[in-house]
């Protein structure tokens, strides 16, 4: 059977981002006929991912360093016809091996003057127009460039069905926060007025500390805390604007037209964190210990600009370009 290799990692540390946008490109496969295999260093499986992902294959630790040959092993030994990669890191050299072993991936690249030979490149840091223009490609490359190639599921494209309210988002992606939630509800809580909380949770270490400190503070009325909830764009939707951390959750907020307070709350977040500054966004920096105070007086003035600013209008997008993606991948 037609086979697609896909390459990244995933867990409540680095968060759950490359699944998420790896599991739309593999159900996109799945429905021309493709079958998808994982490879990954995560040793734990849901079973929500076997359903998309028909064999999970596990990286030797052995190989981590050079896993580019695990890859060709793997590849191979399936027969696969495309790979697909989602890395922070995935040297030159590596990516040399694999065009000589002659495999054609697409991959997901940080930064635009990333070095990258491959077949086809997707990068979503928002990049003002003027700096795409700029972008160096091979004459044999296809790339995909901007914002507007975040790869998104479904319901981020759905028309706005839902009412803007006194209502703000806050979420840290679906891992572990650092203790950046309860930091913000802090900061936030003595000038939040009429307006109530929507908090967005998934597979948090620090979700019984924050249930206990909303439950101290006798918040409950005031924050609604959402845990894995699959409708994500309706709690968007109905809020005015959001607090978020700088991963995948920014390209869903600004999907459906909303400003963004950020806190990047890794290494990887924090270019994009600045890069959403091009589009209106407010960015606070990097969530860190000695960083704290100057984060506290950043929220407090960009918090009381946006909770008195007018909602934003709503403007539909497109994910046609996924289309071109996957033909690119398939077509001899």
């Amino acid at each position: 059977m037609r086979t697609i290799l896909f390459r990244f990692d995933y867990g409540p540390k680095i968060g759950f981002g490359h699944f998420s946008r790896c599991s739309v490109l593999a159900e996109k496969f799945i429905k021309r006929g493709y079958r998808c295999i994982l490879l990954t260093n995560k040793y734990q499986t849901n079973k929500k991912y076997n359903k998309i992902f028909y064999k999970i294959v596990n990286l030797k630790k052995i190989n981590f360093f050079k896993e580019e040959n695990q890859i060709i092993e793997i590849y191979k030994k399936f027969n696969c016809k495309y790979l697909i990669i989602d890395k922070l890191t995935f040297n030159l050299k590596s990516q040399k091996i694999l065009k000589k072993n002659k495999i054609k991936w697409l991959q997901f690249i940080g930064k635009i003057n990333s070095k990258c030979i491959a077949h086809q490149i997707i990068c979503s840091i928002p990049y003002k127009a003027k700096e795409i223009n700029k972008f160096d490609k091979l004459n044999d490359q296809k790339f995909f460039i901007g914002k507007n190639y975040s790869i998104l599921r479904d319901q981020f494209f759905k028309k706005k069905k839902i009412k803007t309210l006194k209502k703000i988002l806050i979420c840290f992606g679906g891992g572990d926060d650092r203790g950046s939630i309860i930091f913000i509800l802090k900061s936030i809580i003595p000038n939040i007025g009429d307006y109530n909380i929507n908090l967005l949770i998934g597979d948090n270490p620090g979700s019984k500390k924050i249930y206990q400190w909303i439950k101290n503070k006798n918040l409950k009325r005031k924050i609604k805390i959402l845990k894995d909830k699959k409708n994500v764009a309706d709690y968007i939707d109905e809020s005015q604007f959001a607090i978020c951390s700088g991963g995948t959750i920014t390209h869903e907020i600004n999907s459906r037209g909303k400003k963004m307070i950020i806190l990047s709350l890794v290494e990887n977040q924090k270019f994009q964190g600045e890069k959403w500054k091009n589009f209106n966004n407010y960015y606070l920096g990097s969530f860190s210990k000695n960083n704290l105070l100057k984060i506290k007086n950043k929220l407090k003035n960009y918090f009381s600009i946006l909770k008195n600013s007018k909602a934003t209008k709503f403007k539909k997008r497109s994910n046609k370009f996924l289309e071109k993606i996957i033909h690119n991948a398939i077509k001899k």
